[in-house]
């Protein structure tokens, strides 16, 4: 028999199982099935959530900043590494005008917030 008579009696022999002996038969459309209605539901859960711990590792493994005259060229090669991959995350743009903000309200004695307050108000 061929498979689309195999189904058409499936479907009259059982009404309303016909739909999963269809998928069980083809595990091209199993596999599909699992993964847009199983893993990629899970994926866009669990990413978001693992990217703060993953992150956190990731910045554990730079070197010291306080002896960077004394930093090998391996803890070079990882810092640069570790600033390349954060410049992808972030806007460069924005983390100079922030780190700005940040040195100005350390200057004035203001907070972060009012800091950029005071910015924006006079740009």
């Amino acid at each position: 028999e061929s498979w689309k008579q195999l189904l058409m009696d499936a479907r009259e022999e059982f009404p309303r199982v016909w739909c999963l002996i269809a998928l069980l038969g083809s595990p091209f459309a199993l596999l599909f099935f699992l993964s847009v209605q199983l893993v990629i539901p899970l994926a866009l859960l669990t990413f978001p959530l693992l990217a703060v711990p993953a992150f956190l590792v990731k910045m554990s493994t730079m070197p010291v900043p306080e002896i960077v005259d004394e930093w090998t060229l391996a803890q070079w090669m990882t810092f640069g590494g570790l600033i390349n991959q954060m410049s992808h995350i972030w806007h460069v743009e924005t983390v100079k005008s922030d780190t700005l903000v940040g040195i100005l309200a350390q200057a004035n004695g203001a907070s972060h917030g009012e800091a950029k307050r005071d910015i924006e108000e006079t740009a």
